[in-house]
């Protein structure tokens, strides 16, 4: 159980003494309820008065959004709306049978129990489902970004007694315009609306062929490849001729027809632009093996078993997993809203950042340059790729200069955070000690180590 406090929503499981716990501290709670398999098949915001409760079992019922619901048949657990709080046409779903994402595109009124269309997308198909509420779940992303008038505040809640047990019947999706649409229509491609990103380390041999062999396999399998993060994540912000200043407003996902996930893959962890920007997002990264899951029975959802580690960490001498949202793709906001993804660490959040040298800012070759950056190419190539690094760790301002005499502020006491590509540059020997400069080296073992880590003494 996390730390309570006031007023405040937390995680907590449901199990003896948990309840006098949370009930003693007065907090607000989201309870989470498991089967015998230990996997979560219902949450739900319980906004409540605690001292109104006296039995653990009262908390398996009360009026409240939902966060998370599996279906689970020889259970009883189900949340009870209250009305105006009820899922709504538009709310992104995922079907409990299935596992397919899916928009309720109608509420139907089904002798008194709400029954609700759900449209699943495959692209160039669209099939529907009529289903109970316990036949489909809502992801937490989902939630917090479309469910926010319908919280409950502490005054709505009305403790229930204890419900009678709910009589089984047959689903109404047994019957469903999905079941028989899926029947007569062909399968999807298994990428279908999928975005990857491809990268490979240094340890293979014949990288493009390998490159070649996953772009055919991709397409094949009805992915969109992309080219690059720029693709779906461009830097809009103007270069001048000494400086190159951009902010999050610069820095925007941009939607891509088609696409409403994505993974990068890769032979290994390694260290280049795409690899690193995937970290700092918290995107999956997967090893390139997943391709040849996908026509099994649970090949693209079995994603999780395939993650490589973060990488290498030079100070903890260790090979770090990823931090990653084990649910990422069930819902469109996962990728809509991924530059404010809750699990990426964003350990640069706020910061004002200077990245210092030739290697960050070229000089201008006398031809004239677009003054907007942000075109795809080779993989590490980009005069972008580390602006867009820094940014995705959460950077509130990049400033990219050639030398110290081209920034704002020349001493360089105004910025947290000096980059320089590494120790033997002159700026980094030299620095006052009122200067926090670091090398890039640095920064990329944060990421991988997913903290901040003790600064290089000079």
């Amino acid at each position: 159980m996390g730390s309570l406090r006031d007023s405040s929503a937390i995680g907590v499981f449901v199990q003896p003494g948990a309840m006098q716990f949370a009930r003693a501290c007065g907090a607000i709670l989201t309870i989470s309820f498991f089967n015998e398999s230990r996997k979560p098949y219902m949450s739900a915001f319980i906004d409540m008065r605690i001292n109104h409760c006296t039995d653990e079992t009262k908390w398996t019922h009360h009026s409240c959004s939902p966060h998370s619901l599996h279906s689970q048949p020889r259970r009883t657990f189900l949340p009870c709306f209250q009305p105006g709080r009820q899922p709504r046409v538009g709310d992104a779903v995922i079907i409990n049978e299935s596992d397919l994402p899916g928009k309720i595109s109608r509420v139907l009124d089904g002798e008194g129990k709400a029954l609700y269309e759900v449209e699943v997308d495959h692209g160039r198909e669209l099939d529907r489902a009529t289903l109970e509420v316990k036949e489909f779940r809502v992801a937490a992303r989902s939630l917090t970004s479309q469910w926010k008038n319908r919280t409950i505040k502490i005054d709505d809640i009305v403790p229930m007694v204890q419900p009678k047990v709910l009589k089984q019947s047959l689903s109404p999706s047994k019957n469903s315009l999905f079941s028989s649409a899926s029947a007569r229509t062909a399968r999807p491609k298994p990428l279908s609306k999928i975005g990857l990103v491809v990268t490979l380390s240094t340890n293979v041999d014949d990288p493009d062929a390998m490159r070649n062999g996953l772009q055919q396999s991709i397409k094949s399998n009805g992915g969109v490849l992309l080219d690059d993060w720029s693709c779906v994540l461009p830097i809009t912000a103007k270069r001048t001729a000494k400086r190159w200043i951009i902010t999050q407003n610069d820095f925007k996902y941009k939607p891509m027809e088609g696409m409403d996930k994505v993974f990068l893959l890769s032979d290994d962890a390694n260290q280049k632009a795409k690899y690193l920007v995937a970290l700092a997002l918290g995107i999956p990264c997967l090893e390139m093996s997943w391709l040849n899951s996908l026509n099994e029975e649970e090949g693209l959802d079995a994603w999780q078993t395939y993650l490589l580690p973060a990488g290498l960490s030079e100070h903890l001498n260790a090979r770090v997993s990823q931090i990653v949202d084990l649910d990422w793709g069930t819902c469109k906001e996962h990728l809509s809203e991924v530059l404010t993804n809750p699990v990426a660490t964003k350990l640069l959040t706020g910061k004002s950042v200077l990245l210092l040298g030739t290697e960050y800012f070229p000089p201008s070759t006398g031809r004239r340059r677009s003054v907007k950056q942000g075109s795809s190419g080779p993989d590490n190539g980009n005069m972008d790729s580390v602006p867009r690094i820094i940014l995705a760790m959460g950077a509130a301002r990049v400033e990219v200069v050639a030398d110290a005499k081209s920034a704002l502020d020349t001493k360089l006491t105004s910025y947290d955070y000096v980059i320089v590509k590494d120790e033997s540059s002159p700026v980094y020997t030299n620095a006052k000690a009122d200067v926090t400069c670091v090398p890039m080296q640095w920064v990329k073992d944060c990421l991988i180590s997913g903290r901040l880590l003790p600064l290089t003494q000079r």
